[in-house]
Protein backbone atom coordinates (compact mmCIF):
# COMPACT_ATOMS: atom_id res chain seq x y z
CA UNK A 1 0.00 0.00 0.00
CA UNK A 2 3.07 2.68 1.20
CA UNK A 3 5.13 1.31 -2.45
CA UNK A 4 1.65 2.28 -4.41
CA UNK A 5 1.63 5.96 -2.55
CA UNK A 6 4.87 6.55 -2.93
CA UNK A 7 4.80 5.80 -7.00
CA UNK A 8 1.52 5.54 -8.44
CA UNK A 9 0.50 8.33 -7.11
CA UNK A 10 3.62 10.05 -6.85
CA UNK A 11 2.35 11.45 -3.57
CA UNK A 12 4.58 11.91 0.22
CA UNK A 13 6.53 9.40 1.91
CA UNK A 14 4.07 9.47 4.52
CA UNK A 15 2.20 5.85 3.29
CA UNK A 16 6.11 4.16 3.06
CA UNK A 17 7.00 5.62 6.45
CA UNK A 18 2.74 4.69 7.96
CA UNK A 19 2.94 0.87 6.42
CA UNK A 20 6.04 0.38 6.96
CA UNK A 21 5.84 0.97 10.83
CA UNK A 22 2.19 -1.22 10.79
CA UNK A 23 4.12 -4.14 8.51
CA UNK A 24 6.91 -4.10 11.30
CA UNK A 25 4.68 -4.00 14.35
CA UNK A 26 2.54 -6.99 13.01
CA UNK A 27 5.33 -8.75 12.09
CA UNK A 28 6.61 -8.48 15.59
CA UNK A 29 3.19 -9.22 16.90
CA UNK A 30 3.67 -12.56 14.89
CA UNK A 31 6.58 -13.61 16.05
CA UNK A 32 5.86 -12.75 19.63
CA UNK A 33 2.75 -15.20 19.53
CA UNK A 34 4.48 -18.05 17.66
CA UNK A 35 7.00 -17.66 20.32
CA UNK A 36 4.49 -18.10 22.80
CA UNK A 37 2.52 -20.61 21.23
CA UNK A 38 5.10 -22.86 20.45
CA UNK A 39 5.87 -22.88 24.41
CA UNK A 40 2.50 -23.39 25.49
CA UNK A 41 2.45 -26.71 23.14
CA UNK A 42 5.55 -28.00 24.14
CA UNK A 43 4.57 -27.71 27.28
CA UNK A 44 1.51 -29.56 27.03
CA UNK A 45 3.83 -32.41 25.20
CA UNK A 46 4.46 -35.65 27.34
CA UNK A 47 7.56 -35.98 28.23
CA UNK A 48 9.05 -39.15 26.17
CA UNK A 49 11.96 -41.59 27.55
CA UNK A 50 14.41 -43.07 25.46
Amino acid sequence: MGMFLKYATATTELGVWLFGRLHGAAFLFYVVIAILSTRRLLHRLPQQTV
